[in-house]
């Protein structure tokens, strides 16, 4: 895997929005009112503010089963207290425009489906160049993407009525005839 990824200078590790906002949700859904404070306590990597808003939630708690879902959602935000940052937030290298990280399993499908339970068989190589591509068609980096993988090969375009027109490899020259 760290040959894959090997052009990232480091990797910084994040707790998907998806799963904390699910978490909140789930411990908080009698007391509603609480959810920005501790989204901001979150935010502003505040461990005071969040203990305070947690045992406001559990000092408001009506029901022992109310208790244990704050407890656990308490227990899972504070067991991945350093996973809740933002990424951008940390990154010495980030990119301009940057976006958060999103959540990984609606997006697995679409390299899953391609490499799963159709019987093909993949090497080490070509599962990286089918990955990458697939990754260059979500980001809109495909020309990229393309050119990581087969920097000289041919490629053919397509012109506005749908024929082919020259060759031409992936970094724009058109491949010599001997």
């Amino acid at each position: 895997m760290a040959e894959i990824f090997s052009e990232a200078a480091s990797i910084t590790h994040q707790l998907d929005r998806f799963h904390v906002k699910r978490s909140i949700r789930r411990g908080l859904s009698r007391q509603p009112k609480l959810i920005p404070l501790l989204e901001e306590a979150i935010t502003q990597q505040n461990q005071d503010r969040f203990k305070a808003a947690i045992d406001t939630a559990l000092g408001n708690a009506e029901t022992e089963g109310e208790e244990k879902r704050i407890e656990d959602m308490r227990k899972y935000l504070e067991g991945h207290w350093d996973l809740l940052r933002d990424w951008r937030e940390v990154s010495p290298n980030k990119p301009e425009n940057a976006r958060g990280m999103g959540c990984m399993e609606s997006n697995q499908r679409r390299l899953a489906y391609r490499m799963k339970r159709r019987g093909m068989y993949w090497s080490e190589a070509g599962a990286e160049a089918v990955a990458k591509v697939q990754q260059g068609i979500a980001n809109r980096t495909l020309k990229e993407a393309v050119l990581t993988v087969w920097p000289n090969r041919p490629v053919t375009k397509a012109t506005a009525s749908g024929k082919k027109s020259k060759q031409t490899r992936c970094d724009g020259h058109s491949p010599r005839k001997d």
